[in-house]
């Protein structure tokens, strides 16, 4: 027989397990407020406030559209050679900077590996540092021990902006870090 406390506490968790479910359904399903993907092509961004997020990337926006509009068929241009960027992360406690490195165009990039912490997984983060802004194809791939993840998209990349990000679910040693990242602009 269970204590009173205890009995409480499995309501508590009942109670609360519905209501997460409910939650979710109403997100998903009829909230006004939920999160939505951006409609320009290449964005990408997931926001809650289309409006607002429209007013902030604005001058994005509009490279991305006048690419869009170059080819004519509502597909990225996107082409030039192959870059390549190979680098360790030394100390996996902390975050780490790759080195710099320059690509076709004098563009300038940097690129930062943050360590999971508090239930956030892995996070490579790539900035463009200097020169025109890029419409890019862009690949990830970290590796440590046994684990890989690979992550890429199209993205439109503009000088001394926060850049993109990408979460490796799927890397949780912290031991043997390596990152590739290509570049195609």
């Amino acid at each position: 027989m269970n204590s009173p406390v205890e009995d409480f506490n499995a309501f508590k968790n009942e109670m609360l397990i519905s209501f997460r479910r409910q939650m979710g359904h109403h997100i998903l399903t009829e909230c006004r407020r939920r999160w939505e993907e951006c409609h320009i092509p290449g964005c990408g961004a997931v926001t809650q406030d289309q409006l607002e997020h429209e007013r902030q990337e604005v001058t994005t926006h509009n490279f991305l559209l006048r690419q869009v509009g170059a080819r004519g068929d509502g597909e990225h241009m996107v082409h030039g050679p192959l870059h390549s960027l190979q680098w360790a992360v030394a100390d996996p406690t902390r975050p780490v900077r790759s080195p710099t490195f320059i690509t076709s165009g004098n563009r300038t990039w940097e690129a930062m590996a943050v360590p999971p912490s508090r239930g956030v997984p892995w996070c490579v983060c790539l900035r463009l540092v200097a020169g025109p802004p890029a419409l890019a194809k862009i690949r990830i791939k970290m590796s440590a021990a046994e684990q890989e993840a690979v992550v890429g998209c199209t993205a439109a990349i503009l000088p001394g902006a926060s850049g993109k990000k990408w979460d490796l679910q799927n890397i949780t040693n912290t031991s043997n870090i390596r990152i590739h990242i290509l570049i195609q602009h």
